[in-house]
C-alpha cells in the first residue's frame, strides 16, 4: 500500500511538471511571440482595446507542431486593453516563418488588416 502512494505521487509530480514545462515551451515559442507582437502593433487591435495591450495564454490552451522549416499552432488566450477585455483563439501556419492564418475575438473571425 505504501508503494502506491509513492507512486500516486511520483505520478502528480511528473504530470504537473510536465504541464508546467509545456506552458513555459508555448509562452517562449516563435509561434506565441509572432501573435503577440501581432496583436500589440495591429492598428485594429489598438483601436479596439485600447492602450496598455496585454494578451495572456490561457493555461491548456495551446498545441504547437513543428518540423523544420513548416508547422502548425494553435493558441486561445485573453487579452486585455485599457478599453475592452477578450477571448482570442488564433491559428498559425508555418513555412519558414510563423503567420497568422485565422484569428477570432471573443468567436467572431477577424484580420488584423482591417
Amino acid at each position: 500500500m505504501r508503494n502506491i502512494k509513492i507512486w500516486t505521487c511520483v505520478v502528480l509530480i511528473v504530470l504537473l511538471a510536465s504541464s508546467v514545462i509545456g506552458y513555459c515551451f508555448a509562452i517562449t515559442s516563435d509561434a506565441y511571440r509572432t501573435l503577440d507582437s501581432s496583436i500589440k502593433s495591429s492598428p485594429y487591435i489598438k483601436n479596439r482595446f485600447g492602450e496598455n495591450l496585454t494578451m495572456s495564454l490561457d493555461y491548456f490552451g495551446y498545441s504547437i507542431r513543428f518540423s523544420g522549416s513548416s508547422g502548425h499552432a494553435e493558441f486561445n488566450a485573453s487579452i486585455k486593453g485599457t478599453r475592452d477585455a477578450a477571448n482570442l483563439s488564433a491559428i498559425l501556419e508555418k513555412n519558414d516563418v510563423w503567420q497568422i492564418s485565422s484569428m477570432r475575438i471573443n468567436g467572431k473571425q477577424i484580420s488584423l488588416n482591417r
